[in-house]
């Protein structure tokens, strides 16, 4: 977190303090030279006068408050991916909040409010209104509102999605396509946003027809067309997992039963339209990481039959 705030306040001065500056200006010449501000200029009519505009950007990444407030620093982290960050963020902070703990929640939320991952920020909003709904109503009713919530919070953004032509969605219903006509699978590194087809895509001709040449964007599409019924698999063993724990829960009421619960809930349904929900280290894996260790203390700590 103090990374976040030096990064915040000092910028480029604070990155090159270890050739960070240096690391971005590699990027940003790969993605000149690739075309890619060319694009952004044709699309929006942003003119990239500089390094620190790539670390500038609206309020969420909404196109809605460009006109309201002016761009922020975009914090990228110790990483250097803000999505990444932000969600280590959010899940730290979900861990320490059904601790007991509230300080250190306090003191990363400015600095999520400013990266604007809306993925992250859902997922730390709908797990402590769980906690709150846990303390004011019993399990249930926390465990209908985990659930709800993710089925609403996705519907919506797909929605939404559909009308403004968003690439999340157009990218999600690439991989559903693509698994209809091959759900055998296209194979693991065909599409994504880091495959060679990716760079080449043509955002207005999706926006036409309704989805992208090839899947990106979306965790759950990009794996359905790369491992087809394969990536069943996975989606199952995530959902044992998440049953596991709301089992327990519902038997127990015990906070970080939830806690792994909501999060292994919200970041699959972010996983719709957001790659990084599943593929990032620092959001699932991190996740499973921290909800591992809660049903092993459980397991340790369960009498154990003839004793």
């Amino acid at each position: 977190a103090l990374y976040g705030y030096f990064e915040l306040f000092f910028g480029l001065d604070f990155l090159s303090l270890f050739n960070g500056d240096e690391y971005i200006k590699r990027q940003l010449t790969q993605q000149i030279e690739s075309g890619y501000w060319e694009k952004v200029l044709r699309q929006t009519g942003f003119v990239l006068s500089g390094l620190s505009d790539t670390f500038m950007t609206t309020f969420f990444n909404l196109p809605v408050f460009a006109d309201i407030l002016p761009r922020i620093w975009r914090i990228v982290g110790p990483n250097f991916h803000p999505i990444s960050y932000a969600y280590a963020l959010s899940i730290l902070s979900v861990t320490l909040l059904f601790r007991g703990r509230w300080l250190l929640p306090m003191f990363f939320f400015p600095l999520l409010l400013i990266i604007g991952s809306k993925g992250a920020m859902v997922l730390l909003l709908v797990a402590a209104t769980a906690l709150l709904l846990l303390r004011l109503s019993g399990p249930k009713l926390a465990a209908l509102f985990v659930v709800a919530s993710s089925v609403a919070w996705v519907s919506l953004a797909i929605l939404f999605g559909m009308r403004s032509g968003d690439y999340h969605v157009l990218g999600f219903f690439a991989g559903i396509r693509d698994f209809l006509s091959n759900p055998l699978g296209e194979g693991l590194g065909i599409g994504g946003n880091l495959s060679s087809d990716s760079s080449r895509l043509d955002w207005e001709a999706a926006q036409v027809t309704g989805a992208s040449a090839v899947p990106v964007e979306s965790a759950v599409g990009v794996m359905l067309y790369q491992m087809g019924i394969g990536a069943l698999a996975f989606f199952g063993f995530l959902f044992a997992i998440a049953a596991t724990l709301l089992r327990r829960f519902l038997a127990t009421a015990e906070p970080e039963y939830l806690a792994g619960f909501a999060m292994i809930t919200v970041v699959s349904a972010n996983a719709v339209l957001q790659e990084e929900a599943f593929y990032s280290p620092l959001a699932l894996g991190l996740i499973l990481l921290i909800t591992s260790g809660t049903l092993v203390r459980a397991i340790r700590s369960a009498p154990q039959a003839g004793t």
